[in-house]
């Protein structure tokens, strides 16, 4: 009877601990990536007047809930922006970065400070219809963006076998004033799709940091803040879609300049004030 007893409190306690693990599971985030009626200049330069608001401002570990840091990696932060046109997926990442450093090439820049993405054009394993976040895709990249610190030149690389070379990716990294930023567009005809508003991507997010000492030529990455896994965090291989739910919505990133109000009568006066200026120079000339 006592052996029942314990084996029934054993077995409830199972019961507790699996119910405890479901309701703590954590599900994807979904958030929109805004239109751009114009792509923004590819200088390493993030403004407001260009890029909009942030999708996702001042990330830290554990907020959103998704996002999770390496054990023993030093603090770090980001924002950034996510948007598109029927041509790019367009992200501008912005982080505080005391000394950057990456003297990586090629496969090997996960190496040094660097932003990794999962990207899949197909939707995140959600929208598959999935329950499992290992769900792949022939669809999705495995990709990263750097600047590298011995030619000073902004840099890319695709893990994807025969599609290394993201062809047509426009890539500009700038360290300036202990940040450094991002600007990045991932042609949708590398992805091999076409897109419209509504439709939906699977996306993860890694920030790599390296450690300070750039010239060490053994130097390797110390830590990482990853929004979703897949891309850093319990990496499978290229085929594995983004955890994420990003919906490509038709809202614009940043409202045309457009005068109105007082602006609107300020332009007019100016107008009127120019042709008035015209029509007394000719009527001194007729007279003349």
């Amino acid at each position: 009877m006592k052996r029942a007893v314990v084996f029934l409190v054993i077995l409830l306690v199972l019961v507790q601990f699996a119910i405890a693990v479901n309701a703590n599971e954590i599900l994807p985030a979904t958030v929109n990536a805004l239109k751009f009626d114009a792509e923004p200049t590819f200088d390493g330069v993030i403004t407001e007047e260009e890029w909009g608001e942030p999708t996702l401002k001042d990330v830290v570990n554990g907020n959103p809930e998704q996002v999770f840091l390496t054990a023993g990696a030093p603090e770090l932060t980001w924002t950034a922006w996510l948007r598109w046109d029927s041509n790019y997926f367009y992200l501008a990442l912005q982080t505080p970065d005391t000394k950057h450093s990456n003297r990586q090439e090629g496969a090997n820049l996960w190496g040094g400070d660097c932003v990794q993405l999962k990207l899949d054009p197909l939707g995140n394993w959600q929208s598959q219809g999935q329950s499992d976040k290992t769900y792949k895709s022939d669809k999705a990249v495995d990709v990263v963006f750097a600047l590298n610190s011995k030619i000073n030149q902004s840099v890319s690389h695709c893990w994807n076998e025969g599609k290394n070379v993201i062809e047509g990716a426009k890539v500009a990294v700038k360290h300036e004033n202990n940040m450094t930023s991002y600007e990045i567009a991932i042609p949708w005809a590398f992805l091999e799709v076409e897109v419209e508003a509504g439709d939906d991507i699977g996306l993860a997010i890694g920030r790599l940091s390296a450690s300070n000492d750039s010239d060490d030529p053994n130097q390797a990455y110390d830590g990482c803040l990853e929004w979703g896994s897949g891309t850093i965090l319990n990496r499978t291989d290229p085929a594995a879609c983004g955890t994420n739910k990003v919906v490509l919505s038709s809202d614009k990133a940043v409202e045309p300049n457009v005068p109105t109000g007082d602006s609107a009568a300020f332009a007019q006066a100016i107008i009127f004030f120019v042709l008035a200026s015209v029509l007394f120079i000719a009527k001194r000339k007729v007279k003349v």
